[in-house]
């Protein structure tokens, strides 16, 4: 029999309730505020595992209801520029967007749950594997993107060395000019200083665009000044992309360039 530490972890969708909930009791990216309302947390498990949200993790296929990585994902039409509908709802269920015309998955949440579960693998095969499964169920989707925070970005642009070019956060152009700068820069080891950025670029995304204003919660303004990022994957660029990482440059898209100048 294969030793489990050495038996390669595999991508699930997740669907049980019971698990989910537990999930989204310990969600530390996008957390429900109010845990201890019973009311709520049905209120936010429902948005966030409707019939246009999808709910996979990286699992040792012998003990499935041990959850390594978690991603939560969600269905639309577009990429969207807020935060908020995918969180808390965009209105009835009339209006949520009929999943066999989605055109795009957004990878909106991305965390590791219980790191103890042994085996091969990493939140890169997860996303991977997430988005196989995603386009074998919806042959339609043409967009592969994540809603991700950047988490310190703020602390950046305020540090003392830098405070007489700190954005406004009030101003939107510098807002994403900060951030631009900020997603690109690289420690002395090469790698980007934004751990959100080297986890999604160094598993083959492009650095696609920048989004201000699109998580204005106290959270989100607190970390990034309410700015959030789309890294985007294409499976024919992951490859290029990764060994440009490994040269020293960042994929871009045209909006995070323009900003570079």
């Amino acid at each position: 029999m294969t030793e489990p530490s050495r038996t390669h972890l595999v991508v699930r969708r997740l669907t049980d309730a019971a698990q989910l909930r537990a999930l989204l009791h310990r969600e530390p990216v996008n957390p429900v505020d109010d845990l201890d309302d019973p009311g709520a947390v049905e209120q936010a498990l429902g948005v966030r595992t409707g019939s246009d949200r999808r709910v996979f993790g990286l699992v040792h296929p012998e003990h499935p209801e041990r959850v390594r990585t978690v991603v939560w994902v969600a269905l639309t039409h577009g990429v969207p520029d807020s935060l908020v509908p995918l969180t808390d709802g965009a209105g009835s269920s009339d209006t949520r967007p009929d999943v066999d015309s989605a055109d795009t998955a957004v990878f909106w949440s991305i965390w590791n749950d219980d790191r103890t579960v042994e085996g091969v693998g990493r939140g890169g095969d997860l996303i991977e594997g997430a988005a196989e499964l995603l386009r074998a169920e919806h042959p339609g989707l043409s967009t592969m993107v994540t809603l991700s925070p950047a988490p310190g970005l703020r602390d950046w642009a305020n540090a003392p060395e830098r405070v007489e070019v700190a954005p406004d956060p009030l101003d939107r152009a510098a807002v994403a000019t900060a951030a631009a700068r900020y997603l690109t820069a690289r420690d002395e080891r090469g790698r980007p200083i934004d751990p959100v950025a080297r986890f999604h670029l160094g598993n083959g995304a492009r650095l696609w665009r920048v989004v201000p204003d699109a998580d204005p919660s106290p959270r989100g303004r607190a970390r990034s000044f309410g700015l959030l990022v789309n890294y985007r994957y294409e499976p024919e660029d992951r490859a290029a992309n990764r060994a440009a990482l490994d040269a020293g440059r960042i994929s871009l898209g045209d909006q995070v360039r323009e900003l570079l100048g």
